[in-house]
């Protein structure tokens, strides 16, 4: 490539040459076509060095990057932002699908917008393994543009792949947190949020399959990075009660379910003593004093309900 591209691409992958294909092929044929493609193969063991060396022998915009050893989707996504020649950074994952038109929009909204913005983002479909479509943001998310710190300590809602990033942002901001096992995604924007506003495009960009193997269907690893994300910007969440309510929530819920009811206990009272006067907090509190997975499992539906 003779000029430097505008965007930069980062694609990290391990061990994914099977599903890798439609990924890559889903970015070299969007609408706009001033972008450099950058594959980081975080140490894999598969054919994925051979398949997208013959991806750069055809298409002069792919670049591929590897890791001698395997060192998380973290470490995939800041070799890649370290590597990127562009003005803008756009993130995909190796099983996921962009609309043809993705990032034609997004670097047309991100260039109309105000100075202020450094992250436009568009909206995920994920297709279950049940057939189910999931879309993020939710239809009923209220906060979506502007300062979303506040709104990200509620629950992040913003997905990597459907982002388009000025670079200046992970050197202002910092990079990704390389300790967290899964959300890193959180972690950063929350981070991004501090510092740039961010813009919505209210359109589809992504289309996900979430599979077994895929790290956002590891529920361990993402129970162990929220937790690491509250104690984190535990100094933030005190600044909104509320915000740090709804997270303790979904923590001890979380650790409730899987049967740690002394940590699942102390989250939940968290979550209580925050908001008082929510009902679901109260009683998922007393349902954890009893100390039984067993019960607080079964009962799980009643209280999930409450609003």
């Amino acid at each position: 490539m003779a000029e430097e591209p505008l965007v930069s691409v980062v694609l990290p992958t391990y061990n994914r040459a099977r599903v890798l294909p439609k990924s890559i092929d889903s970015i070299l044929a969007q609408t706009f076509t001033d972008f450099e493609l950058i594959i980081v193969d975080d140490g894999s063991t598969d054919n994925t060095k051979r398949l997208v060396t013959d991806y750069s022998a055809r298409d002069s915009r792919v670049r591929y990057v590897k890791h001698e050893a395997n060192r998380g989707l973290a470490a995939g996504r800041n070799t890649g932002a370290r590597e990127a020649h562009g003005r803008y950074i756009a993130n995909n994952d190796s099983d996921d699908v962009w609309i043809s038109d993705k990032l034609e929009k997004d670097v047309a909204a991100i260039q109309s917008a105000s100075p202020n913005v450094g992250v436009v983002y568009s909206r995920l479909k994920k297709t279950l393994g049940n057939g189910t479509e999931v879309y993020v943001p939710a239809d009923n998310w209220q906060w979506l543009n502007g300062n979303l710190h506040r709104s990200i300590l509620e629950g992040n809602f913003i997905t990597m792949q459907v982002t388009l990033i000025k670079k200046e942002c992970f050197q202002n901001a910092g990079w990704f947190d390389e300790e967290f096992p899964a959300v890193q995604e959180g972690d950063f924007l929350l981070r991004v949020a501090k510092k740039y506003e961010f813009l919505y495009r209210p359109e589809v960009g992504v289309i996900a399959a979430v599979s077994p193997d895929s790290i956002t269907a590891n529920q361990g690893k993402r129970l162990t990075g929220k937790e690491m994300l509250f104690n984190k910007h535990l100094i933030d969440f005190k600044k909104y009660p509320h915000a740090l309510a709804r997270f303790s929530y979904s923590l001890g819920h979380a650790f409730s379910l899987r049967g740690d009811m002394k940590r699942g206990r102390k989250y939940l009272f968290l979550a209580w003593r925050n908001h008082l006067s929510h009902p679901k907090y109260l009683l998922a509190f007393f349902l954890s004093l009893f100390g039984s997975h067993t019960l607080y499992k079964k009962t799980g539906t009643i209280y999930l309900k409450l609003k």
